[in-house]
């Protein structure tokens, strides 16, 4: 059931781009943090053009050109929907999340011990963290692609605080002698961003537009959807990049990843096969059920040891750093659900044996978001939808206590 919009004059409503590893998706979702869940009222997925040049640039142009045409289509056939839905409805946002590897994201943890007590103002702690992030360039991630324009913060914020040893949620003037602060710094590509600039021109005269990562959207919806895995890693599947990310006590801490997705695995697939990658893809349901051929199989097999190989190395990487925790949360498209989430099993188990593993998919989602007729499901707008409405939510609560 659609709400009565009759009860809700003049909702504002915002628009979503996810600009993912393969592709870039667009929707437009109803804000109104009085309801349960959010409404989603369009989506689109366009995907981007891949070519046999991996240079930055190439990159670069090719996003552009999936992000006019996925823009273009939006400010038609979306605001369209939007009308019908609702003739008074206006935009008044544009929400942008990045996804790897157009993004990073990397928290630090700042102490400092005084020999006299001091007061925990929130001035004080602002320099604080400006002198921390001054000392240390906050880029991580060592397979980035982007060292020509470099990367720029998208967000920052302060995500937990002790004062003496003892948490807390807001500093008020407290007096201290020692102060812990966990900062978190998201972090997009220059040239992305700018490309983004461009595409917007096709979609509202001057937006508000909050930019945020996907790793921090899905690390959110995560524990929400699973309250109870403690310490967990996200592995996330997409169509030209895998990514982790590692939380730990509610603390979305860095981000990971290798590029090579599911896309990537089909290409790879094709070319052993001497085949189209739409042919692929009955090959692998073929496969995951039992029903490949035996060259088919071989050729899959193989296939997947090269991906196994690329994703051990990923996890080796975030075990350097961390300790792997026993909870692993997925996110992986639904055509090749159980194919992907079978390789991770078999890729986490190497490195750890006592792990479970919980999956974020259209099923988890079904109660927690709405759509209007006639709009395609999309897990991964429903996972954005549901973060900014849940911050929405959280943000009124902070308003009305």
């Amino acid at each position: 059931m659609l709400r009565d919009i009759l009860h809700h004059p003049l909702l504002p409503y915002a628009i979503i781009i996810d600009i993912g590893s393969g592709s870039v998706g667009v929707a437009i979702i109803e804000i109104d943090s009085t309801q349960k869940k959010p409404l989603i009222l369009y989506t689109h997925q366009e995907r981007i053009r891949v070519t046999t040049k991996k240079t930055e640039e190439e990159r670069i142009r090719t996003l552009k050109e999936a992000l006019l045409a996925a823009t273009l289509e939006l400010s038609s056939n979306g605001m369209r929907a939007l009308a019908e839905h609702d003739p008074r409805a206006h935009v008044e946002s544009i929400h942008v999340l990045y996804a790897a590897p157009w993004s990073e994201v990397v928290s630090r943890i700042i102490k400092v011990e005084k020999e006299e007590p001091v007061k925990a103002t929130d001035a004080l702690i602002a320099t604080l963290v400006e002198e921390a992030l001054k000392q240390a360039d906050t880029a991580s991630n060592e397979v980035t692609i982007f060292a020509k324009t470099g990367l720029e913060v998208i967000n920052k914020e302060i995500i937990s605080g002790k004062l003496n040893g003892y948490s807390v949620t807001h500093f008020t003037g407290q007096s201290c002698i020692s102060i812990e602060i966990t900062h978190l710094s998201e972090l997009a590509p220059k040239s992305v961003r700018d490309a983004l600039r461009e595409s917007e021109k096709n979609l509202l005269p001057h937006p508000q537009v909050t930019e945020r990562t996907f790793t921090s959207a899905n690390a959110l919806v995560a524990q929400r959807l699973f309250p109870h895995t403690g310490d967990f890693i996200t592995i996330e599947v997409t169509g030209e990049a895998t990514e982790c990310a590692v939380i730990q006590h509610g603390i979305l801490y860095e981000n990971f990843y290798t590029l090579f997705g599911a896309h990537s695995f089909e290409r790879a697939l094709a070319v052993r096969l001497g085949t189209i990658e739409n042919e692929v893809r009955a090959h692998i349901r073929d496969y995951s059920i039992g029903a490949s051929h035996e060259e088919v199989t071989t050729a899959i097999q193989e296939t997947r040891e090269i991906y196994k190989n690329e994703c051990t190395l990923l996890l080796n990487r975030v075990k350097s750093k961390y300790v792997l925790p026993a909870n692993i949360v997925v996110t992986i498209d639904p055509q090749y659900r159980e194919f992907y989430r079978t390789l991770v099993e078999e890729i986490y188990s190497a490195v750890r044996s006592d792990y479970k593993i919980h999956t974020i998919d259209t099923e988890a989602l079904a109660s927690r978001v709405e759509y209007a007729e006639y709009t395609e499901e999309d897990q991964y707008i429903a996972i954005i939808a549901l973060f900014f409405h849940m911050r929405l939510q959280n943000s009124a609560q902070e308003h009305t206590e």
